[in-house]
């Protein structure tokens, strides 16, 4: 049974080249993923004074959420991310791939407490939440200028878009077959 999941994504180090190897690299895991808005952000707990471009994805799969956070970990550390080394948190990064919420089948409702706490997560977490059409009592929070980035010879990043197989832009549903 395949389960959904929200994935943060972040970065600050070539952000328009590391996210969109990360959104290729998620591809190899879900066929197909919506991906939110990318908004820049003020990196907060670093000394750093690069802006963050973040994005949130839903994508499904049969991973579980540890299964699927092994998976982000191997990906970041493809993208130059040293996920042991201890001020990592204090580090500017490649990559930042965090599984937000697992949910093991299409919600009921999702609560204000599933949603993301983190700030540079929540807006777009909540519009991709309304955008799939997911029971939500939490408004969108539409705020921030969206950072397009190129994906797969297209731009992206601007509004949510579904993302299918082969790294195709498509809108709408669409079905990828292996």
């Amino acid at each position: 049974m395949n389960s959904g999941h929200f994935v943060g994504i972040g970065s600050n180090i070539g952000p328009k080249v590391h996210i969109p190897q990360a959104i290729g690299a998620l591809l190899a895991v879900s066929p197909e993923l919506t991906l939110s808005r990318v908004l820049e952000t003020q990196a907060k707990g670093i000394a750093s004074k690069s802006v963050f471009l973040n994005a949130v994805v839903y994508l499904r799969t049969e991973l579980t959420g540890q299964d699927l956070k092994r998976q982000l970990n191997l990906i970041e550390g493809r993208l130059g991310r040293d996920r042991s080394d201890p001020e990592r948190g204090q580090k500017d990064r490649s990559i930042d791939l965090d599984v937000l919420l697992s949910l093991p089948s299409d919600p009921i409702e999702i609560s204000f407490d599933q949603v993301s706490g983190e700030t540079y997560y929540r807006p777009q977490m909540l519009e991709l939440i309304h955008a799939l059409g997911f029971p939500c009592p939490v408004p969108a929070d539409p705020e921030g200028d969206a950072v397009e980035i190129e994906f797969a010879g297209g731009r992206v990043g601007s509004q949510p878009v579904q993302i299918g197989c082969h790294g195709a832009i498509v809108l709408g549903t669409h079905s990828c077959r292996r």
